[in-house]
Order: C-alpha cells, then structure tokens, then sequence
C-alpha cells in the first residue's frame, strides 16, 4: 500500500484520488472531503472511507488540479504522481 495519496483520474470535470492508508478513517476522511468541498469551484465530493476512494466533481478550468493538490497538501498530505489522467 502506498504511503503516498494517488490521483486515480482526471478528467475536465471529475478528479479521482485514492488517499492513503493512514488518512483512511472515516474521521480524516470527512476533514479531506470538507476541506476540498470549500471551494466554489467545486461541485460536489464523494468518498468512501474502506477504499480510501474521493471522488470530486468540479468546474474544467486548468488550475483546479493543483487548486485541489494545494488543499490536501495544507492538510498534510502527499502525493505520488498521477498514474493515469485519462479515464
């Protein structure tokens, strides 16, 4: 398992993460989801604490990847590289 939180997919409108284990209770997971639902750019967030899966529907303009990258890495959370930016 990775240390390391994932962006499974990004698409204009949609970005999936996949964060790690140790951020994977339902207590950090509410905190993650909450904290990236603050923005107005973003639409909504689904997440499923058991497979760390965080799911977020956002407006397509160019900077809102890193926008939400910044927002996770405030909480204290890494990533790896994306793996996949097609889905």
């Amino acid at each position: 398992m990775s240390a390391h939180t994932q962006i499974v997919s990004s698409t204009p409108e949609r970005t999936r993460l996949r964060v790690s284990d140790i951020h994977r209770s339902q207590e950090e997971m509410e905190r993650i989801s909450q904290s990236i639902e603050a923005p107005p750019f973003i639409s909504s967030v689904e997440c499923n604490y058991k497979t760390g899966s965080i799911l977020i529907h956002h407006d397509s303009h160019e900077d809102v990847l890193e926008a939400i990258k910044d927002i996770m890495k405030n909480l204290g959370i890494t990533f790896d590289d994306v793996t996949d930016t097609n889905e």
